[in-house]
């Protein structure tokens, strides 16, 4: 037998549809086991029925908690902080249900308002959905002026590309301005340098660098066994040029070679 409360102004204030083993509140046909046609004002915690290690809590005010098999996996709070936790390794993960190239899982920031302004992306290259083809590249778009452009793109062979989608080599910078890569200490009397050599990385051997030597004020190219040991040298101030010299010595004519 169905039976219903009616309260001043809501004549489905509580309800029991008996036919379906339903109880409704402010509802005259309730869906589900419970139906609740507005909010509902929890203390502390919904508990998942059978699994009392798993619920959502609201441990303090402005604060969202939840819990997987008795340990806290994910908290919001009033301090702008949304995190995850985990005792070994915390995971976030993005996913695109649809196995295909050409597909796009992004994490989108919008900085000022609902307007995005970067977004990471991740972009399938093969349709995952066969096993050996897994293939996907890496990018970063950021708006100028109102208009996305891809700043950084890292493709599937670890090809690193800035300003451009295109890739090809390990590092690429593409500007149609022209292209700067700038190194700097940002400290008078400290020394930038590229290394290149034959080495692991961290390795000081069998190779050569271009180095700016900010306490002699000059720029070196270097070569050997040892990949510091300088070849030649331009001065800052004169601009002269050393060839075979040695790293303490500073050419005192435009030209010397030793």
């Amino acid at each position: 037998v169905d039976f219903r409360i009616e309260g001043d102004t809501q004549e489905n204030l509580f309800r029991i549809d008996a036919g379906n083993d339903r109880i409704g509140i402010r509802t005259s046909s309730p869906q589900t086991a419970l139906d609740v046609n507005g909010s509902i004002t929890v203390a502390d915690s919904i508990i998942h029925s059978g699994d009392t290690n798993t619920f959502i809590q609201f441990p303090s005010n402005d604060n969202i908690q939840f819990n997987v098999n008795g340990s806290e996996r994910l908290r919001i709070d009033d301090s702008d902080f949304v995190t995850v936790k985990h005792a070994t390794t915390a995971k976030l993960r993005i996913q695109n249900s649809t196995a295909a190239t050409s597909q796009v899982c992004m994490l989108d920031m919008a900085p000022a308002g609902t307007a995005s302004g970067v977004q990471l992306k991740c972009v399938s290259d093969e349709d995952f959905s066969t096993g050996g083809n897994r293939t996907a590249h890496f990018r970063v778009d950021i708006r100028k002026d109102g208009t996305f452009a891809t700043r950084l793109n890292i493709d599937n062979a670890g090809n690193v590309t800035i300003g451009s989608t295109a890739t090809g080599r390990k590092l690429s910078v593409v500007d149609t301005s022209g292209a700067i890569l700038e190194l700097t200490s940002n400290t008078a009397t400290a020394t930038s340098s590229v290394y290149l050599h034959e080495g692991a990385i961290g390795s000081a051997t069998n190779g050569g660098a271009i180095q700016y030597d900010g306490s002699s004020n000059c720029l070196k190219l270097t070569s050997g066994t040892t990949l510091t040991t300088e070849a030649l040298r331009i001065t800052r101030g004169d601009r002269f040029v050393g060839i075979g010299q040695g790293s303490s010595y500073n050419p005192a004519v435009p030209l010397e070679v030793r």
